[in-house]
């Protein structure tokens, strides 16, 4: 049926309430009947029958005691008849004021006037007939034998007729309360079977119509609950409550789909970000790796620099003091170089001394030869370790480079991650700039070490020229040893050779000087280049340490 349930429900439970009704209106019916006849029955039958019964008994009883007023025989019993005969009549009176209390209506109202009407004169002649056995007994007893016993029995009569219509009128009520029983058992009894029969059509209707169809719409809620999707639905096509349910578990069963196919999407979608996290983090380790061997490329770098600007140091401070030594050979050469003036002014007086001289100058010279080619050679190290250098430079270039190389993969990574990758973009970043410092940081100390190969150069020009000079005074020294055997013809060339000779000193001292400032210009870039290899020390350890922080913060996150 396409009736909604509510008015199936109101329907059935709508039969059975009105078969309640009749069948409680006609109970409260024949239980009012009973009722009605039941309240006459004691209300008035009843008590009637018990007043009419005590009149029938005080009357006879009153008899009784009139007969033994009449009989008795001196006035002492005859006064103690009398007053029980007052009592019976007091008992007769209560008895008829309670059935005139009861209330007489037709019949009854006639049969009760009939006995009042025969009751006073026999009450009238019984008082007479009292009077009369205080003068004549025996006519006393004839009356009371007589004319008093037709009146008594009229009396009788008249009680009995009263008694015959009061068990009349119980009986008819009697009867009236019996009929509303039967009536009333028959009715409620049929009533009840026709309810009893439509209750049991009722739930057989409704549990074909209704209880059934909500079985089976448990039974499918139950495979819905196991995800069960496989089952039909017959009872979309009703127009009740009941083709509304099954209509909502057919939406039911679609959301649960789409929700089933969400959460597999969800989970695939969870599952390539855990995916995507793996390989964030295997880049996170590459990245980590190949930062930790670039920090320690350049850590080695630093190191390397650090080593070679000492050798540098050390060497440009042994530079000086054999500069400062060749100057003291130079300043020692010019005196004796005077000391030959002297002597060959002397000449003719001393050629001894000036063979001597000669021995010293040459010995000098030699030396002055030595220490030439001793600082060339330190000059030559300085530049070699100014090309290593310039290699480590190189080589920290590169790895600043690849740094940066690194960041920006790493950026590149962090804006493929999205949200998960802001905080590893920022760190990328800082990665890049330090990478870019540490460039900018190795083109300065590029530029300082092309300065210091720029100043060794000189410094190499101006030993050259020493040595030169050096070679020079060896060759004098050598024509005075040959000009000594030849002393007189060759005193003028002797003094030619020894001004030559003063002015080479001269130009050694000179160029001592020169050796001296750039060893001192060596020494200073010397210690540029260690001063860089501590920044770029320190710059690798602070890049180290932001790695490690952005990375144990990229882990963590």
């Amino acid at each position: 049926m396409n009736l909604a349930l509510r008015p199936k429900l109101l329907a059935a439970f709508g039969g059975l309430l009105l078969l309640t009704i009749a069948i409680s209106l006609l109970s409260l019916w024949r239980i009012g009947t009973i009722n009605s006849a039941a309240t006459e029955i004691r209300d008035v039958w009843l008590p009637s029958v018990d007043a009419v019964g005590d009149m029938k008994a005080f009357t006879a009883r009153q008899r009784i005691s009139a007969g033994r007023v009449v009989a008795a025989g001196d006035d002492k019993a005859r006064d103690e008849a009398i007053k029980l005969y007052g009592k019976q009549t007091a008992d007769l009176n209560a008895a008829v004021a309670r059935f005139e209390a009861v209330g007489q209506t037709g019949e009854m109202a006639a049969l009760y006037a009939k006995y009042q009407a025969l009751r006073g004169p026999y009450e009238a002649s019984m008082a007479s007939a009292f009077e009369t056995a205080k003068q004549n007994h025996e006519q006393a007893e004839k009356a009371m034998n007589g004319e008093i016993v037709a009146v008594f029995r009229k009396v009788q009569e008249s009680l009995e007729a009263l008694s015959a219509y009061d068990r009349a009128g119980a009986a008819k009520a009697n009867d009236v309360v019996q009929s509303a029983y039967t009536h009333a058992l028959w009715s409620i009894s049929i009533f009840a079977l026709v309810a009893v029969l439509v209750s049991v059509g009722a739930v057989l209707w409704l549990d074909r119509d209704v209880v059934q169809h909500l079985a089976r719409l448990a039974g499918v809620m139950r495979r819905l609950a196991q995800k069960d999707y496989g089952f039909t639905l017959d009872a979309t096509g009703r127009r009740d409550e009941v083709g509304d349910m099954a209509r909502a578990v057919d939406v039911f069963r679609t959301s649960m789909r789409q929700v089933d196919e969400l959460a597999a999407t969800q989970a695939a979608e969870a599952a390539a970000k855990t995916e995507r996290a793996n390989r964030v983090d295997a880049l996170v380790q590459t990245f980590d790796t190949d930062v930790a061997h670039t920090l320690q490329s350049v850590t080695q770098a630093s190191s390397g620099l650090h080593e070679t600007a000492e050798n540098l140091t050390r060497i440009a401070d042994t530079g000086a003091r054999d500069a400062v030594a060749v100057a003291g050979a130079s300043e020692q050469a010019a005196a004796n170089v005077q000391t030959v003036a002297v002597a060959a002014e002397e000449l003719g007086a001393s050629i001894g001394e000036i063979g001597r001289q000669v021995s010293v100058s040459a010995t000098i010279a030699a030396k002055a030869v030595a220490e030439a080619t001793r600082t060339n050679v330190a000059v030559t190290s300085l530049t070699e370790a100014a090309q290593q250098i310039g290699a480590v430079v190189a080589l920290i270039s590169d790895i600043a480079g690849q740094t940066n190389l690194l960041a920006l993969n790493a950026t590149i990574e962090a804006a493929r991650a999205g949200e998960a990758g802001k905080g590893f973009a920022v760190v990328a970043s800082e990665v890049k700039a330090l990478a870019n410092q540490t460039e900018r940081a190795t083109n300065d100390i590029r530029q300082q070490i092309e300065s210091m190969q720029a100043a060794t150069g000189e410094a190499a020009g101006a030993i050259a020229a020493i040595g030169q000079t050096i070679a020079e005074i060896d060759h004098i020294t050598t024509t005075i040893a040959a000009a000594v055997e030849e002393q007189g013809a060759a005193t003028q060339e002797i003094a030619r050779n020894v001004a030559e000779a003063a002015r080479g000193t001269s130009e050694v001292s000179a160029g001592m000087n020169g050796v001296r400032q750039v060893a001192g210009e060596t020494g200073t870039v010397a210690g540029e280049v260690l001063m860089a290899a501590d920044d770029l020390s320190s710059q690798a350890d602070g890049l180290r340490t932001r790695v490690s922080t952005f990375l144990a913060a990229l882990r963590t996150a």
